[in-house]
Order: C-alpha cells, then structure tokens, then sequence
C-alpha cells in the first residue's frame, strides 16, 4: 500500500507502522544524529497533495529539508533517497554540508533577532499593572508633571496635496519642504527618545537636560518632573517612531539635511513613502510603520499610499 492511501488527510501517520524495520533504523539513525549534532529534529507533519504526510526537519522555525516517505523500504530527505546505510552517510554528509553552508547561522540569527524584538517590545509595551499614581514632591507644580511635546505626524490632506501639486508640474515648494522637515523632526525625535528609553534615560521636553531612571520622579532641575513609566506611555501613545524600523527612519535623518534641490527633497520623501509601501505590503500589521509618520486611522493611511504609489484618483466632488 502506498504512503498516501495508507495515511490520508484525515489520519495523521504512524511511521512505526508503516516502515520496514530496516528502514525505521534508518529513519532513526538519521534522527539521531541530527539531533545529537545540530538540535534539529521533525517538526509535526503537513499535509501535501503530491507527497501525503511530509515531515519538515526545522531549526529555530527554519526548515532544513523536508522528508518524504516513498515506500516501506525507504524515504527521501529532501532530494535524497535514503534506502540503504550508504545511502545514509551521503545523506548525512550532504546535511552536514547545508548546515555549515549558512543554514546554522541563519537559525543564530533567527534567534537574534527574536531576542531583540521581545526586548523592544517590552521596553515600548505599556504595563497594564495597577499601579498607584506617582505623588508629587512637597510644593512642586503638578502641571509640570509628564509634560510632554511630540513632532506631530503628517496629515493625510497634506501629504497627498504635495504629491498632486507634483503630478501637475507645478510643484508646491513650500509644502515640499514643510512635509520634509516634519519627517526629519518627527524621525530625529522619535530616534532619540527611543535610544535613550532602551539606556534606561530620558530627555525633559522642557530644557533638554537628560535624566537617568530611577523609582519614582525624575526631577530636572529645570523643575519638571516625569515618570518614566509615564514617557514610556506617551512615546507609544504619540506613536512615534522606533522599533524595528529604526534603520528606515535613521537613514531619512541622515540624508534630509544633505538634501538640497527640490528633486532631492522629493525623491527623499519619496523613498519614505515607497518604505511605507513595501512595509505595509509585507502583511505584518505589527511592523507598520505607517502609523510613525501618518496622522489617520490604519485603513486611511494604507488607502493613501496605495494612491500615491498607483496613481491619484480624480478628487471627489
């Protein structure tokens, strides 16, 4: 009996039972040694239309080759079939091969970066704890508690005026201009706080002065207070920029000011919008960095871009 019409969709394989008792030594040398050299091992099986019940060997989610069972006297392991003991040690070699070939460095670094998203994430994420409000310094000012001023992000409306006056041949250069530095402002802010917040600071939005975390109120000596909790809150709140697209908006820092001539500006910008389309396109909501720049609900900003990356619809009247 075949693989397939032994174990179809709705019955999950039992290899014990199917193999030849050669072929499950195999099947468990093969795992053995994969195990006992890489920590790789199958994943649960999948079903496919072409091979039955396929069993993917992953490594940090990552997957090295599939294996596919032919018949009760031998499998493939990825593209090899392995009947026989020397078909094992090719097998093993050739393994052995894709693993120092690059396959083991991408799993390290799969898990880098794992590593530093759970890290962001708990630096950004708010703490829904109940927590006691911070009490105030005997004859301090409570309006000067978790005073905060965030560059403001772009509105929709101006965005796309810019990029029709564009279209028109009659470019609007002070518009150009306005939308590019409050990119750059936004960015270079938003850059800052998120490096000090991941160094245990904070800059008071008051006179600048950096302060260190500590329990409790942070007093500047210009007077304000702050919390750190409560910067940490408003920097997510204002959805500034950060996270794991520090990269797009530290590379637009950069290149703003070198931009001189209104065909720089322009391109610069639109090299910012173009990252936008391409993040949104990924489909990883979570990685949006629409919501960093755009001041408008996710569904009207994603509408926006896909108009200025496919053409401008005739206005409605």
């Amino acid at each position: 009996m075949t693989w397939i019409d032994a174990y179809d969709r709705r019955h999950k394989p039992t290899l014990r039972n199917y193999l030849s008792p050669p072929a499950m030594a195999l099947l468990e040398t093969l795992n053995n040694e994969l195990f006992q050299r890489y920590r790789i091992k199958a994943a649960p099986p999948r079903y496919t239309q072409k091979n039955g019940w396929v069993f993917p060997y992953r490594l940090q989610g990552l997957t090295l080759f599939p294996l596919v069972i032919r018949d009760e006297t031998g499998f493939a392991a990825g593209d090899l079939i392995v009947e026989e003991e020397a078909h094992l040690k090719q097998a093993l070699a050739e393994i052995d091969l894709r693993c120092q070939s690059g396959f083991l460095q991408k799993a390290e670094d799969a898990v880098a970066s794992r590593k530093e998203k759970a890290r962001n994430k708990r630096l950004l994420e708010p703490d829904t704890r109940a927590e006691e409000p911070e009490a105030l310094l005997p004859g301090s000012d409570p309006e000067k508690l978790n005073q905060f001023s965030w560059i403001p992000a772009l509105s929709p409306a101006e965005l796309r005026r810019l990029y029709r006056s564009s279209a028109n041949g009659m470019l609007d250069h002070g518009l150009l201009d306005q939308v590019g530095i409050l990119f750059y402002l936004r960015c270079k802010q938003g850059i800052e706080g998120f490096k000090l917040i991941r160094s245990g600071k904070l800059k008071c939005h008051h006179c600048g002065s950096l302060l260190l975390k500590e329990e409790g109120l942070m007093v500047c000596r210009c007077g304000y207070q702050y919390a750190y909790k409560g910067y940490i809150d408003s920097f997510n709140a204002h959805r500034m920029p950060g996270g794991n697209a520090l990269h797009i908006f530290s590379e637009f820092a950069e290149k703003w000011p070198g931009a001189q001539t209104d065909s720089q500006k322009m391109n610069l910008i639109d090299w910012m919008i173009h990252q936008c389309h391409i993040n949104m396109s990924s489909g990883l909501r979570m990685r949006s960095i629409l919501k960093n720049l755009i001041d408008a609900p996710q569904r009207t900003a994603e509408k926006l871009i896909l108009e200025l990356a496919y053409g401008d619809p005739a206005p409605q009247r």
